[in-house]
């Protein structure tokens, strides 16, 4: 029996150290998705400047602000432990932006959002298991280069 229990302990010891790494690169590099502005980086597979202006902040009261392009936008959002999201209720404002169609795709994507998952300093939305944007957070501290 104390052999079994030993085996036990050495088995959970070594999973522990296992998500050790992946908990002291997010402990370092992670940004918390409530609080942080996260900027487009990438949106379906496409490279997105900063100067395109594409930027969101989730709010502790379930609702989330940002830019884009040059319209200011509102929506309410639900997360739960899975990684599960819904974004809902976008509003914004009608300025006539330079890239009308790509400011169109930014926002129907927020509206069909349904999973999102967070790799340190970036996050990923996703619809229907495609990554659909990606966004880095903002003044963060980047991991080194491999």
């Amino acid at each position: 029996m104390k052999i079994f229990k030993s085996l036990i302990i050495v088995a959970l010891a070594l999973s522990a150290t296992a998500c050790c790494k992946c908990d002291l690169f997010q402990k370092r590099y992670g940004k918390p998705l409530v609080g942080t502005q996260w900027q487009l980086a990438q949106i379906e597979g496409r490279d997105v400047t900063p100067e395109d202006n594409y930027t969101i902040v989730f709010a502790a009261d379930n609702t989330l602000s940002g830019i884009a392009e040059c319209n200011r936008l509102t929506a309410r959002y639900t997360v739960d432990v899975e990684g599960d999201m819904m974004i809902s209720d976008i509003g914004t404002t009608r300025m006539l932006c330079p890239n009308d169609e790509q400011e169109r795709r930014f926002l129907d994507i927020l509206a069909s959002v349904t999973d999102f998952k967070m790799d340190g300093p970036m996050l990923m939305l996703i619809s229907d298991g495609e990554m659909r944007a990606v966004f880095q957070a903002v003044g963060a501290e980047l991991p080194p280069s491999k």
